[in-house]
């Protein structure tokens, strides 16, 4: 069995289709949910792409990708050390790939799917829909979890409560069932790529530091390059760009395309 991608160019007579199919045992690296038609879609497309290089649109980091379609980047499996020194580390070892969004979910996404926005940081309407959705709880992601019967991440795995929870109607709509949060490891294993260094740029003169970090500066959001200050939580609705959330793929990716893995919303 193939999975089959088309990808059709208009430009004169001679225009051609061009197909590219995968084994159904080696997936393509990016699979992308297009959720534009909304929450009142039947359904969403899925489409497929050889890399992040091939996206249509001038690429990721189009407003596309940031408000209206979900990429998702496919993560090698592997073994890694788990943890740091001073806190405890051991051996991890992921047995199946995985894929992993690219972006946050913005609030654009959230939007798209739900048909509403939490209450979370405004900061510049502008460019609202292109920063990351917050103040979600978890019955927001997946449901409550005092039903019948009881559903739990991750004691209970990938199973999540029917209804109206963001990731069940992503699954029903992509036909992707295990569509979900990505456990510690697979986090920590997928902002590494690679490396153990203490930031994911893999520069080993990198520190955590206090302060300003030159280090960070090009990796994530945090309080000395524009993010809270940790004293005075500003007022969600009033926060200006210069305290708030930026928008997504603002900083650096890792050496597997993700971005704002060291950070972005607190």
């Amino acid at each position: 069995l193939l999975e089959a991608g088309c990808t059709l160019i208009a430009l004169d007579a001679t225009a051609r289709p061009r197909v590219t199919a995968w084994p159904t045992n080696n997936p393509p690296d990016v699979i992308v949910f297009d959720v534009t038609e909304g929450e009142g879609a039947a359904s969403y497309p899925v489409y497929y792409y050889t890399s992040l290089e091939a996206l249509p649109y001038g690429g990721v980091q189009n407003f596309i990708y940031k408000c209206d379609r979900l990429v998702m980047k496919k993560i090698p499996r592997g073994s890694f050390t788990m943890g740091w020194l001073d806190i405890g580390v051991r051996q991890m070892t992921l047995s199946k790939d995985f894929y992993m969004g690219v972006y946050e979910v913005t609030q654009g996404h959230w939007w798209r799917v739900t048909g509403g926005i939490p209450s979370g940081i405004v900061a510049d309407p502008q460019t609202r829909m292109a920063r990351p959705v917050t103040n979600l709880s978890y019955n927001d992601l997946r449901g409550a979890t005092n039903s019948t019967p009881a559903v739990d991440w991750p004691t209970t795995g990938s199973t999540i409560n029917p209804g109206q929870a963001f990731l069940n109607r992503l699954r029903d709509k992509t036909g992707f069932g295990m569509i979900d949060l990505p456990t510690d490891a697979q986090w920590e294993y997928a902002c590494r790529a690679g490396t153990r260094t203490t930031f994911n740029s893999g520069d080993f003169a990198a520190t955590a530091g206090g302060t300003v970090n030159e280090w960070l500066n090009p990796l994530g959001r945090y309080r000395y390059n524009g993010g809270w200050n940790g004293v005075t939580l500003p007022d969600y609705a009033t926060c200006p760009p210069s305290q708030a959330t930026h928008v997504v793929g603002s900083y650096a990716p890792n050496a597997w395309g993700l971005y704002d893995m060291h950070g972005n919303v607190r």
